[in-house]
């Protein structure tokens, strides 16, 4: 665990400095555009995409305390509106729901920390072409109004539709300066490692012993999106983890050198050690929105599991959901095709959830 405090506190020292040196500094922003259930922009092209957040310079820190969970969270978020970070800490609340999530020696039992980097690529316009974009939009908004005045429409209606409506030689200006024929690249990473305790009991003796063990996970991204084919994303991820053998059971022996028969012993607790687990799975993932509730994401993935009898199995999976129902509180619905190499079958669901995200 010491390594894994180096490791925090060298994170630490690099980032915070470099948030510091952030100044919010306010960009001028194109005309708006009407935005799917990611914010992609549906008309202007990928210089209004939000992209999960990362939406200007900012420093944030997030504290949270779940009573319902029993765990305490601290957050630090730096984005510069193409790179978004996060830095969290973790670890479950006392009786006082007070926190201990470091000491030391390392990370507290329960405690987790995890660190979180993607990068964006940005082809978007510049604040001159924003400038430059916003005074298009303008003349062609006054001639509108002007032209049809019970029809009046404002910067808002600006997209590409409008444009090639209003004057189609204008429309290749307005594509050259939303840069649409320049892809967006993605690179993400997120790293994670946590403490645990174990209690059990050894399977014989039913002697009570502990264990503590480090898990960890590793994940790394990598996307290219563009107008037509919408966001193309492939990830790979591992994880080491150790989970308890099994339930708890209360087992009751005869005492040895005892007459009596009936004088038994007995111990409640998972009989055996924490088992470890490891897993990979590398997963190509498709993310097309077609309005402001209507997408696919279909992805296909491929997963690998190691357990303490040393063999890996694999096992492949397609899930395909359809988004096109659009219920109340911003949530989505649609219906969901999956399949599983290990089951050999194809399944079908129904399915209303929170909008979804162009990364998320």
């Amino acid at each position: 665990m010491t390594r894994t405090l180096a490791l925090c506190a060298l994170l630490l020292t690099v980032a915070l400095p470099a948030a510091a040196k952030q100044t919010p500094t306010p960009t001028p922003s194109p005309a708006p555009a009407k935005t799917g259930p990611a914010g992609e922009n549906q008309g202007a092209g990928p210089a209004a995409l939000t992209f999960a957040g990362l939406t200007g310079s900012a420093v944030q820190f997030l504290f949270d305390a779940e009573r319902k969970d029993k765990k305490g969270t601290v957050a630090l978020d730096w984005s510069t509106g193409t790179t978004s970070m996060r830095i969290t800490l973790s670890a479950p609340l006392n009786d006082d729901e007070e926190t201990t999530a470091a000491t030391l020696t390392g990370l507290a039992n329960g405690a987790e920390f995890r660190y979180a980097l993607s990068s964006l690529s940005n082809p978007g316009p510049n604040p001159e072409e924003q400038e430059k974009i916003k005074t298009l939009c303008q003349g062609l908004v006054t001639a509108h109004n002007r032209r049809t005045p019970r029809r009046p429409v404002t910067l808002d209606d600006c997209n590409r539709d409008f444009v090639a409506a209003e004057d189609a030689d204008k429309l290749a200006l307005f594509d050259f300066y939303h840069h649409l024929d320049k892809p967006i690249w993605l690179r993400g990473l997120e790293v994670g490692v946590s403490q645990a305790k174990y209690k059990y009991l050894l399977p014989v003796s039913l002697e009570s012993k502990s264990a503590s063990h480090a898990n960890f996970l590793a994940t790394a991204r990598f996307g290219r999106y563009s107008v037509p084919t919408g966001f193309l994303i492939g990830s790979v991820s591992y994880t080491r983890n150790y989970e308890a053998a099994g339930d708890p059971q209360t087992i009751c022996r005869s005492l040895q050198g005892v007459d009596d028969a009936t004088a038994t012993r007995c111990a409640s607790g998972i009989i055996g050690e924490p088992d470890l687990t490891e897993r990979a799975l590398a997963s190509l993932e498709i993310r097309k929105f077609f309005s402001d509730y209507k997408a696919i994401t279909p992805s296909v993935s491929y997963g690998r599991a190691r357990t303490n009898s040393g063999d890996w199995e694999g096992v492949w999976s397609v899930d395909f959901p359809i988004y096109f129902i659009q219920g109340p509180g911003g949530t989505l619905g649609g219906v969901r095709f999956g399949w599983r190499s290990d089951k050999k079958e194809v399944t079908a669901s129904i399915f209303v959830g929170a909008a979804i995200a162009l990364l998320k």
